[in-house]
């Protein structure tokens, strides 16, 4: 009785860790991991929402980076990223690069 008992938690408890697991990868499917590269070949990460506006790196790296935010140009295949644009209408994915020069 015991021994049925202790089988069924664990049935339970699989069930429970498998639906966890599905919660977590449909969280990670609905963000992007971004990588930011200065001049000097420093790199940061951020992961944001696909559809998040992109000025939020460029706030969170240029306080990382204790400069002004006008201080840093941001481009993508060599195009300037604007900051309403998102990694969706950017077309980036998981792990690209974004450079970041300090400008003048």
């Amino acid at each position: 009785m015991l021994l049925d008992e202790c089988r069924t938690k664990q049935v339970q408890i699989d069930s429970q860790n498998d639906e966890i697991d599905r919660l977590r990868s449909v969280i990670a499917a609905d963000r992007v991991l971004i990588m930011v590269v200065d001049q000097h070949g420093e790199a940061a990460q951020y992961k944001m929402k696909w559809t998040s506006k992109i000025s939020k790196i460029f706030l969170a790296h240029a306080s990382r980076k204790g400069v002004e935010i006008s201080t840093i140009r941001f481009t993508w295949r060599g195009g300037t990223i604007q900051p309403e644009d998102t990694p969706r209408s950017l077309g980036l994915s998981s792990n690209d690069r974004i450079d970041a020069a300090m400008i003048n």
